[in-house]
């Protein structure tokens, strides 16, 4: 059941609560697949090569829990990716919704250190599947997907579009926030110029 009491207190929007739902199941679901995927890869391994210990740990399961690492930083980079993308896009949406607002440009949370932290976490998200398909032989073709995603976001879509419409509808104020805030990747907001 959701609090709607709690969701209007944090500002979630019940679009944004019924995602994270979703996310948290599918999660939940990786999680014990991956579980089941460290128990078969520790059984086969130790078939493979036998009892053999350091310490009294199992070489097998060092070596599971390498494979299974893998695919955790990739389910952590999805995670934090997906996460990072859900909040830019509330923090925006809260900047357009308070009528004080109107006209200015958001320069709060993420916004403070890029200016496009949805892009950003966007491309961030496709570094999880080359995580995922570590071993597989095709995984040389998952690097396509941040190249080809950072290709688009600066050259084609996004980036070039989103900023000039915002000039167009900000003007001097937004080239000032070009100049003191990095275009992709998240920093610390430069000293505007006098």
């Amino acid at each position: 059941m959701i609090n709607k009491g709690l969701l209007r207190q944090f500002n979630i929007p019940a679009k944004l609560h019924r995602n994270l739902a979703w996310g948290l199941l599918i999660v939940g679901a990786l999680l014990a697949f991956e579980l089941f995927n460290f128990s078969s890869t520790d059984f086969a391994l130790t078939d493979l090569i036998g009892t053999l210990s350091f310490g009294g740990i199992s070489w097998a399961t060092v070596l599971a829990l390498a494979f299974c690492a893998i695919d955790f930083a990739g389910i952590a980079v999805w995670i934090l990716s997906v996460a990072g993308e859900g909040v830019a896009d509330a923090q925006l949406s809260r900047h357009r919704r308070d009528p004080a607002n109107r006209g200015k440009t958001c320069r709060s949370g993420l916004w403070r250190y890029t200016r496009h932290p949805n892009y950003f976490f966007e491309w961030v998200h496709w570094f999880a599947y080359i995580l995922l398909a570590a071993g597989s032989p095709l995984w040389l073709l998952t690097l396509l997907g941040p190249a080809l995603m950072l290709l688009f976001l600066f050259k084609i879509t996004g980036i070039p579009y989103t900023e000039a419409q915002a000039l167009k509808s900000r003007g001097e104020a937004y080239r000032e926030y070009q100049r003191t805030t990095s275009s992709f990747l998240p920093w610390f907001p430069r000293e505007p110029r006098n």
